[in-house]
């Protein structure tokens, strides 16, 4: 008879502790929950990039393939994820790191190498470049004030045949 008594007075004691409990465990699990989509949403576009730009490069290394048809591929592969209109295409002419220059350290240095105007006029085994960025609020879930400088970017070197 005592124990079941205080069962009662204990039991009485913690109403409402699930609630407390619940109030502050969800918040977080629902800002984990979202940082986790946001994440898997933006390597999913990155891969995108990458995938685009290795068969823009693939098909760039061909003869009479032109810059304008490197370009038009990358586009036309991310453009079923992405606007196409927000994605930026560079092709570069990267045969300066045949001549035993370093490979680049960051993005600033291929952003300098020269574009190639017409790859279809590239030289044989010419190494070049084929680059895509995007804006990561351009294609966020929610875009955020604190990521409106960060990009997505994907490239592939390949050389000319």
């Amino acid at each position: 008879m005592f124990s079941c008594k205080f069962a009662r007075i204990a039991r009485r004691g913690r109403r409402g502790t699930t609630t407390v409990e619940a109030a502050a465990v969800l918040p977080v699990f629902f800002a984990f929950l979202f940082v986790l989509m946001q994440v898997g949403h933006a390597c999913m576009i990155k891969h995108l990039l990458q995938h685009a730009c290795r068969a823009a490069a693939r098909m760039g290394s061909t003869e009479g393939v032109t810059t304008t048809d490197v370009e038009s591929k990358v586009l036309e592969l991310a453009g079923t994820l992405v606007d196409p209109t927000k994605i930026r295409v560079y092709v570069k002419d990267a045969s300066i790191y045949d001549s035993g220059v370093d490979p680049p350290a960051s993005w600033e240095q291929l952003a300098n190498l020269p574009a190639i105007a017409d790859l279809s006029t590239a030289e044989t085994q010419q190494l070049f470049l084929v680059q895509a960025e995007v804006d990561y609020n351009d294609v966020a879930l929610l875009p955020l004030p604190f990521t409106q400088h960060l990009k997505l970017a994907a490239l592939a070197f390949m050389r000319h045949e």
